[in-house]
């Protein structure tokens, strides 16, 4: 099977991670499937909107497009698994890694974005309770040994006291 244009447009509209493109301008001209479910938006809500909509504030949306235009993220034009926050519709922050790249038109002047980011909740929350369980395990450890000598001394007291 041969991964022509149409396949490939095809994967990325179905992806589950989001997948915004802007155009020179911060304009939101593609918004997939994944965003949709992630953020909870309709692509019509999206589409045509500043991209300042989909972060919790102008500084943050900033922020990201500093990290892209810089050579600290990845190369100058690039940001791979950069941590940002996306709001949801509802109103939650949604911790996300961004790699994108900006575009380019045939003079090789920029214009626009693509973004590719994952949703890091359910992997922080993974993280989170893989923490809860060492610590669990940790403070078990902590009562378990001074009580295993108490119970010894009990024991030993007990025989004592039987003789």
């Amino acid at each position: 099977m041969a991964l022509t244009k149409e396949r490939l447009e095809q994967l990325v509209a179905r992806s589950t991670d989001i997948v915004v493109g802007t155009d020179a301008g911060g304009t939101v001209v593609y918004y997939n499937d994944g965003a949709k479910k992630s953020l909870g938006y309709a692509a019509e809500e999206v589409l045509g909107s500043y991209v300042v909509r989909l972060y919790p504030s102008r500084d943050e949306a900033k922020r990201v497009m500093h990290a892209m235009r810089s050579a600290d993220h990845g190369g100058k034009g690039i940001v791979e698994t950069f941590r940002t926050t996306f709001l949801s519709k509802a109103g939650e922050r949604i911790p996300v890694a961004i790699s994108g790249t900006s575009l380019h038109d045939e003079r090789g002047a920029e214009d626009g974005t693509i973004g590719f980011a994952k949703d890091l909740r359910e992997i922080l929350l993974k993280d989170q309770l893989a923490t809860l369980g060492e610590v669990a395990v940790g403070l078990s450890h902590e009562i378990n040994n001074p009580l295993a000598v108490i119970l010894n001394q009990a024991e030993l007291l007990q025989r004592d006291i039987s003789r």
